[in-house]
């Protein structure tokens, strides 16, 4: 068993999310079973880190992504991960700063 460390960045569609979003962005990774969770930021985006085994079979890993200020939905069946700031240019080029809050969704 070799573990290596891999970053997954979560694909994050913002604005239309901002607008019409009520019960949290969802998102998913494939990684491989068994990866331990390390540390999430924003980095283009939002990116998290695992510990892996990649020979490991893959599986699909859910997240939903809360703003502040938003309800929030399933707390029961998630984990909570982190939050992160993210900067975003408006349309008007003046910087607007998103904090999300990620949580893993069990199925």
């Amino acid at each position: 068993m070799i573990n290596v460390i891999w970053k997954y960045k979560l694909e994050v569609d913002v604005a239309p999310w901002l607008v019409k979003e009520e019960n949290g962005m969802p998102a998913s990774i494939e990684i491989p079973k068994g990866a331990e969770f390390l540390h999430i930021e924003a980095q283009n985006g939002i990116a998290l880190w695992y510990k892996v085994d990649p020979n490991n079979e893959k599986e699909k890993k859910t997240f939903k992504i809360y703003p502040t200020g938003k309800p929030i939905d399933m707390l029961g069946f998630s984990k909570y991960l982190g939050t992160c700031q993210y900067i975003e240019a408006s349309l008007d080029n003046t910087a607007v700063v998103l904090v999300w809050h990620i949580f893993e969704v069990w199925q």
